[in-house]
């Protein structure tokens, strides 16, 4: 129960942000649906609009017909909840696990009357406690909105079960390996591979969105029949993982893993003299492994982009899409929200190193690189241009990938490129708030949080305009062929790099620790 509160305490900035997140998710749906398609007409057409497009399917999973306001909001929302909760899981559960273990905080703890497992145990209960009031949430927020209580319930209910799933893979993930970044990692991928599961069940072999928590949630219905038997697999699996998490604690030395680390060279390679080679070869594998996700993402939107011409002359529809990717063609409307949602999901690439960073810090292995003739400054600014120019590698590649599988590479790589200020500017907000107080590197979190919100569900719950701008995103051009606007490029570029140098320069004034 100690490490419990101590977790809840450690997390109450990181939780309630989430909770934000997640919530604004579900019901910015139900609230900009409710104004979009007022009328059950509205809806069944929108509906049979999106019926014959693949491109839609893959991204949201199936909408059925006739569609409820419910229907809706759960073919909208649902997976993209999932998502989102499973990766809050995965970040909960290995930070109050291996991460801790990394850094020798458990060390201490277990040469007191804590047991053994209970680090564990209260990393999972966290988890419990924060999907259980979101879930509550969730259901007087639905009930608020106008939605059925049962479709409430059971929407809770498949949330409540993706969330279940991914703690079990965390913390098994966090018995397998010595690192908590290769457990991050792991747990990610495994996600991903969910996630591309679930795309297939739905457009092309149904069955196969039976392998994964995610097509589990979407088969449980929510408000169109609420069928409460599929959350039996959730908890049987993530049952399973978590048992499998204790046995596996159980049998493994304190600071080691399953997985044995491969041995490293006696010596060192003589090109890794530098801070810039260093950082490079610490973040190598985890760039790549984004690279690949990265190119994955990009060829299959780019691919599916054509399809969604299929929706034909919708209004509605056509207004959708025009609002989130700012262009009436459907096509290029399509591709410019797909490659907005991707700057910010690659943009959460550039955080996760400024928080890597800040780990180094917290386990005083920076203390050791800062003994020689590293300054701190150096240290620093090596981190930050390494997160500022990995995150536009990336950006760059998604953008190249969707264009090479559209026959536009140029075209979409410019519209990829033009992101990379906004995403520079939340990243260097972020490296500012780590030089004034160490702990602080996680708000950067809820700065992408924010401006995701404001980004994805702004335009159609109709923001005002001031609110709206609070975003770097909303200053550039989502939309292929969209005019680049040079002014608000130019002001994001020196905004950052302002940021950026603050932040170098405030890093070398405060205390490390």
């Amino acid at each position: 129960m100690t490490l419990l509160r101590l977790a809840l305490r450690r997390d109450r900035a990181m939780l309630p942000a989430w909770g934000y997140l997640l919530l604004a998710v579900m019901l910015g749906t139900a609230f900009s649906f409710r104004s979009l398609y007022p009328t059950q007409l509205d809806r069944d057409q929108f509906a049979a609009a999106l019926a014959g497009s693949r491109a839609i399917t893959a991204i949201y999973g199936p909408l059925p017909l006739p569609a409820s306001l419910g229907d809706l909001v759960s073919w909208r929302s649902l997976v993209l909840g999932a998502v989102l909760l499973a990766c809050l899981a995965i970040l909960l559960v290995v930070r109050h696990t291996r991460a801790d273990e990394q850094s020798g905080a458990l060390e201490l703890l277990a040469a007191t009357a804590v047991g053994r497992a209970a680090p564990l145990a209260a990393a999972l209960w966290t988890v419990a406690l924060a999907v259980a009031a979101l879930d509550v949430a969730v259901v007087l927020g639905g009930l608020a909105a106008g939605l059925p209580a049962a479709g409430c319930l059971t929407y809770a209910g498949a949330w409540a079960g993706v969330g279940l799933c991914f703690a079990g893979v965390a913390a098994v993930a966090a018995q397998l390996v010595e690192s908590a970044r290769t457990a991050r990692a792991l747990s990610l991928l495994v996600l991903g591979c969910c996630y591309v599961l679930r795309l297939l069940g739905d457009t092309e072999v149904g069955w196969l969105g039976w392998l994964t928590p995610l097509g589990w949630a979407e088969r449980m219905r929510p408000f169109h029949g609420d069928r409460w038997w599929p959350l039996v697999l959730p908890l049987l699996a993530g049952g399973a993982l978590i048992r499998l998490a204790f046995v596996l604690q159980q049998r493994r030395d304190l600071f080691s893993g399953m997985l044995a680390a491969r041995a490293g060279r006696a010596t060192a390679a003589p090109w890794l003299r530098s801070p810039v080679a260093l950082t490079v070869r610490l973040s190598r594998t985890g760039w790549l492994s984004w690279l690949a996700g990265v190119l994955v993402f990009g060829a299959l939107f780019g691919g599916l982009a054509s399809s969604v011409t299929a929706l034909g002359d919708s209004a509605a529809t056509r207004r959708l899409l025009t609002e989130l990717g700012g262009s009436s063609d459907l096509a290029d409307g399509f591709l410019g929200s797909s490659l907005n949602a991707g700057a910010l999901i690659l943009t959460g690439y550039g955080l996760a190193a400024l928080v890597a960073a800040q780990a180094e810090e917290a386990s005083g292995r920076l203390e050791l690189l800062l003994s020689g003739s590293v300054g701190r400054r150096r240290w620093f600014a090596t981190q930050l241009v390494a997160a500022l120019l990995g995150t536009a590698g990336l950006l760059a590649a998604v953008g190249l990938a969707a264009g090479v599988a559209r026959g536009e590479a140029l075209r979409l790589l410019g519209t990829s490129l033009v992101l990379i200020p906004a995403a520079w500017t939340v990243i260097a907000a972020c490296a500012l708030l780590y030089s004034v107080r160490r702990t602080a590197a996680t708000a950067g979190w809820a700065l992408l949080g924010g401006c995701a919100v404001l980004g994805l569900l702004g335009p159609v719950l109709r923001l005002p305009r001031w609110l709206l701008d609070l975003s770097p995103f909303t200053h550039v051009p989502t939309a292929p062929g969209e005019p680049v606007p040079a002014a608000a490029v130019s002001t994001l570029l020196v905004v950052s790099a302002l940021a950026a140098a603050g932040a170098v320069w405030q890093l070398g004034r405060r205390d490390l620790g």
